[in-house]
């Protein structure tokens, strides 16, 4: 809860000891030291009438018409508020196949933090790897695993990939996936993507 109003709190700090200074000290001349307290309680006031503790403190100045929401891609489209990046949210319960949860998933975002991404994803009816940001554990032997500010994603041995979480420059999350039906003869494979949820 702190750190949602730190840079509202800096600025009428600020604000308050340029006060100070201007009343008490001869080292900044009255008239601009208020002038100085004066604008940071401002620009301390903008910030939290028009600050996004996902976006950025000064984000619905700039951006006056951004939208709330964002949408959540995932075979089927879910809206949700931005506001809830903040605590994360669990998309797990809305990416299920048949009876089966192959995929977890947990996103969360501000903007002194970044994106951070919890996910685990079923290779096969046997093995799971587990993604924590950046970083991936249980990952087989001749599979990949590529990352950068926007995206993350496993590619199998054949180059293929099987698994991104992708999110666009409006806050929109996309989840593409291929994972192993439940039939233990893997004759059939869901796939996630933006068209749908298709079976091949």
């Amino acid at each position: 809860m702190f750190r949602e109003y730190l840079v509202q709190i800096r600025l009428a700090g600020s604000s308050v000891m340029a006060g100070i200074a201007a009343e008490y000290t001869d080292v900044v001349p009255k008239k601009i030291g208020w002038t100085i307290a004066a604008t940071l309680l401002f620009f301390a006031t903008l910030s939290y009438i028009w600050g996004d503790p996902v976006r950025g403190p000064f984000y619905g100045m700039v951006n006056i018409h951004a939208k709330n929401q964002f949408n959540f891609h995932a075979g089927v489209t879910r809206v949700f508020p931005i506001h809830d990046l903040i605590n994360g949210i669990d998309f797990s319960q809305h990416i299920v196949i048949g009876d089966s949860k192959p995929i977890s998933l947990k996103v969360s975002n501000t903007w002194w933090n970044g994106w951070k991404y919890t996910a685990s994803l079923r290779l096969t009816l046997q093995q799971t790897v587990l993604i924590t940001n950046n970083t991936i554990e249980g990952i087989p032997l001749g599979w990949d695993f590529n990352s950068d500010e926007n995206s993350i994603e496993i590619v199998n041995p054949d180059g293929m990939p099987v698994f991104q979480i992708i999110h666009s420059s409006d806050y929109d999350i996309y989840v593409n996936a291929i994972v192993p039906s439940t039939s233990a003869d893997y004759t059939t494979y869901p796939l996630m993507n933006d068209d749908g949820l298709l079976v091949t």
